[in-house]
């Protein structure tokens, strides 16, 4: 438990830094594609922390903690609580966090049903064989 805990933080924290850094630093430079590169840099870190944790629930609590780091532009760049430029990130990291935790989810049930298709079809094979 308190690994899972540990890579949900660990990630959930990598994260919102890189948002936080990098995301300012390319806002203050109007780098004109600073949101794909956020959000492929998201669905890395949610990659790698689903191929470590095997579970589609822990996406969304790494989600939620990079979220809250983008409270810390408040502070560092002098933006109000409600405004777009914290809303809105927050906002894409929430919505992609979501759709990468449903998609996996429904992606590892798909695989075990097949999986259970494939060993009950193999041993009613057995049977039949073992009929004959």
């Amino acid at each position: 438990m308190k690994k899972y805990l540990f890579i949900i933080l660990f990630y959930g924290i990598f994260w919102g830094l890189l948002e936080f850094v990098l995301g300012g630093y390319l806002d203050y430079i109007n780098h004109p594609i600073k949101d794909i590169l956020l959000r492929l840099i998201g669905f890395i870190v949610l990659g790698v922390c689903l191929y470590r944790n095997k579970s589609p629930l822990s996406l969304l609590g790494v989600g939620l903690i990079a979220a809250s780091f983008k409270i810390f532009n408040v502070f560092t760049c002098n933006l109000a609580l409600l405004s777009p430029g914290i809303i809105r990130p927050i906002i894409s990291i929430l919505i992609q966090t979501t759709v990468v935790a449903v998609i996996s989810f429904t992606v590892i049930k798909i695989n075990l049903a097949l999986k259970r298709r494939v060993i009950f079809e193999k041993s009613e094979n057995k049977i039949k064989t073992n009929h004959k």
